[in-house]
């Protein structure tokens, strides 16, 4: 008899769209601690990545929604981590947040979390780029943007 556990539903194996971090990769490159640092304890990244955690689960489910509903569900989440995305953006980029520079800048954070061996934030940052590409494709970014 298979044993039933919450692990059988866990999101990362339940729906095949979900990046998941490569257990082969062997890529490192040397960082300051400061820049260490400054990624742990960045308070807005932290709440973006915290506020991920809770809307993580209702976002990966709304593809199986009808397509009103998962567009609804996508702008509702996008409007939660807008404010922070945009604190944490200008802390590390100068340039205007646009949607080209938002890839950009959660690229960034996904190696950025990598470099500091991160793996649980690393997935969250890979989930969100795929949610951001959602978003894209739907014209949500483009409505919403610019972020304040």
């Amino acid at each position: 008899m298979r044993k039933e556990t919450n692990e059988v539903f866990h999101l990362n194996h339940a729906l095949p769209t979900t990046p998941t971090p490569d257990s082969t990769n062997t890529f490192q490159i040397q960082i300051d601690k400061s820049d260490y640092d400054h990624y742990r304890t960045c308070f807005f990244k932290r709440r973006i990545l915290q506020e991920w955690h809770h809307q993580r689960r209702k976002v990966k489910l709304s593809q199986y929604d009808q397509p009103a509903k998962q567009k609804m569900i996508l702008t509702d989440t996008f409007l939660q981590l807008r404010s922070f995305i945009a604190a944490a953006y200008v802390e590390d980029f100068s340039l205007p947040l646009s949607e080209f520079t938002l890839f950009g800048w959660l690229q960034y954070n996904k190696l950025r979390s990598e470099i500091c061996q991160e793996a649980h934030d690393r997935l969250y940052w890979s989930e969100m780029i795929y949610y951001y590409e959602q978003c894209s494709k739907s014209g949500i970014i483009a409505q919403l943007l610019p972020l304040k």
